[in-house]
């Protein structure tokens, strides 16, 4: 049978055989099936099917079905004017109102355009977040992305307005492209007003300072599964600090007592360990920082102010 490359990287493998496209990778896969298998119930021609998962000792395989044709970035660099893509822009739109999961990572090469007239996939539920009441407290959600983790954020906070502001971001790079100055000032005024910059953070977008995660990332860091249980707590930026200074102090006392360290010994090792002297701490204290996370993450959903899908549909 016709084998196809895709990928192949330190973290995963992607392969084609045939009708099936086929992931390897040590961690992720796993919950990335738990969404797929969501999505199959949803009967849904916009959604690929997800066929299998087999778990390994050194990791697992994740089968969904090929699409057959080019992505959405692929599609638009083909076409002289934006007027091309608009009937195109209006359909993902529309599928992207009744999107039951927030996606978090839907650029343009994450939609499948294929032959049939303005049909598409979604494709590549791996960062995907499942609403509140699909959650399943399983082993299955003890794993989750590398990128993800290592911002200390878990893709299981359901946000509809991300994918939004990931559609708004496509337009952005369309008007661009096609020098639309209206759609392009639309886009941008929208952006800013949401202070959305770019999926980095999965969900927490530039409002979390590159200082912020450096300052905490060694608090926050794990690779064990921080907060299923959905909390009514809501916490602004300040607030946020605060807390996670309060686990700063608790880690290097921590710190002081468990390895001998002096006070600036054990502060250093909090901001920029040179060796892992804080697993052990985070293991007790995660559900604190996560909780903090979490919070701060519902506080920006409520109070995130973006366009509605009709006025989004109404400038394409």
């Amino acid at each position: 049978m016709e084998t196809i490359i895709f990928i192949q990287d330190t973290y995963r493998v992607v392969y084609r055989i045939g009708e099936f496209v086929y992931k390897k990778r040590a961690v992720g896969l796993d919950h990335e099936y738990v969404v797929g298998q969501y999505m199959n119930t949803q009967h849904n021609p916009h959604y690929v099917f997800t066929e299998e998962y087999v778990s390994s000792g050194a990791g697992g395989r994740l089968a969904t079905r090929y699409v057959e044709g080019k992505s959405w970035y692929e599609v638009m660099k083909q076409q002289e004017t934006y007027e091309a893509c608009r009937a195109l822009n209006l359909s993902l739109l529309n599928a992207l109102a009744v999107l039951p999961i927030t996606h978090y990572d839907l650029h343009m090469n994450n939609v499948i355009v294929t032959s049939a007239p303005n049909a598409f996939r979604f494709i590549d539920y791996g960062f995907s977040a499942l609403p509140p009441e699909q959650w399943q407290p399983t082993p299955r959600y003890s794993e989750a992305s590398a990128a993800a983790l290592t911002c200390g954020i878990y893709p299981a906070v359901f946000d509809p307005g991300y994918d939004r502001m990931l559609f708004l971001l496509a337009l952005y790079k369309q008007a661009t492209l096609f020098r639309h100055a209206e759609l392009l000032s639309y886009c941008a005024e929208a952006i800013a007003v949401a202070r959305f910059d770019h999926p980095r953070f999965y969900g927490y977008e530039h409002l979390l300072t590159a200082e912020f995660i450096q300052n905490y990332r060694n608090l926050f860091y794990t690779d064990r599964m921080p907060l299923l249980a959905p909390s009514n707590l809501r916490i602004n930026y300040s607030n946020l600090v605060l807390g996670m200074e309060k686990l700063k102090v608790l880690a290097v006392r921590w710190l002081q007592k468990e390895h001998k360290l002096t006070e600036g010994q054990a502060l250093a090792f909090v901001t920029n360990p040179e060796r892992n002297y804080l697993n052990k701490w985070v293991r007790l204290h995660e559900r604190e920082v996560y909780g903090l996370l979490y919070a701060y993450k519902r506080h920006r959903i409520a109070t995130r102010v973006l366009p509605s899908f009709e006025a989004i549909r109404a400038m394409v």
